[in-house]
This record gives C-alpha cells, sequence and structure tokens, in this order.
C-alpha cells in the first residue's frame, strides 16, 4: 500500500487502512512485508479489520476473496507498482523533473487501484461473509 490519501471518502475499510497505515512504523512494516514477503497488504489489512471487529474469515473464505482480487492486483495494482519504482530511477530520454511529475501520477493511480480493490473485497466479504452483520460494517 502507497501513502494513503484523505480518510472522508470510502468504505468504513478504507477508511480503517488509511487511520491504521499512519500509525508510526506500520507503513514500513507493511512495504516490508510487500516486498520481502509477497504479503498483499490490502488482504492483511482486510483480515486485520475483520479481527478488530471480533469477525474471523475461515481459510476458505480467505481462499475465495484471494482469488477474487488476485486477477485486479496482478494485472492493475502490482503493474501501477513497479512502474512507479523503476520511476524512482527514470530512463535518461526524459528529464529528472518531468519523470518525478509523471511518478507522482502513478503514485496516484497506485492509490487509487488499491482503493478500487479495497472497496471491492469489503463489497465481496461484508453481504457474503457477515450476512445480517454487514449493516454494522
Amino acid at each position: 500500500m502507497t501513502r494513503p490519501a484523505s480518510p472522508s471518502a470510502g468504505s468504513p475499510f478504507w477508511r480503517f487502512s488509511l487511520r491504521f497505515y499512519r500509525q508510526p512504523e506500520v507503513a514500513d512494516a507493511c512495504i516490508t512485508l510487500q516486498e520481502q514477503a509477497g504479503v498483499d497488504v490490502n488482504l492483511l489489512l482486510f483480515l486485520l479489520w475483520h479481527a478488530i471487529h471480533k469477525r474471523a474469515l475461515s481459510t476458505p473464505e480467505i481462499s475465495e476473496l484471494e482469488a477474487r482480487i488476485a486477477p485486479w492486483r496482478n494485472t492493475t495494482v502490482v503493474p501501477l507498482r513497479t512502474m512507479r519504482r523503476a520511476l524512482k530511477s527514470p530512463p535518461a530520454l526524459v528529464g529528472g523533473a518531468t519523470a518525478e511529475l509523471f511518478r507522482t501520477k502513478i503514485k496516484a493511480a497506485e492509490l487509487e487501484a488499491e482503493r478500487l480493490q479495497q472497496e471491492a473485497m469489503h463489497e465481496l466479504a461484508v453481504p457474503s461473509l457477515l450476512g445480517k452483520d454487514a449493516a454494522s460494517l
């Protein structure tokens, strides 16, 4: 997950993620898990969010959710992240300031892709996994 924007919009899960991610050392820990262990931080945050609400997802539910989100993550979030990282050392073809401006736009697109993933996770999981408790989230 990249550094998040304003918590004013989005699902309760997205707002939780933004607040949680801003805590000291959380961003660094999440980035380390993402880069060194291949952890989907959005999925990790989703499981944490459920745990805080005293709800546990079963292994089959987690597997189903992972199967549903993997195509978006793999075709959208990860390529944007890869491009953003590559632009830290841009090719000489484009000037540094221009490349940094473009990198900032890619970073915003990556964050939006992560938000869309989280919104979809919330929509997929809340009604099907929580049933009548869904209204409380």
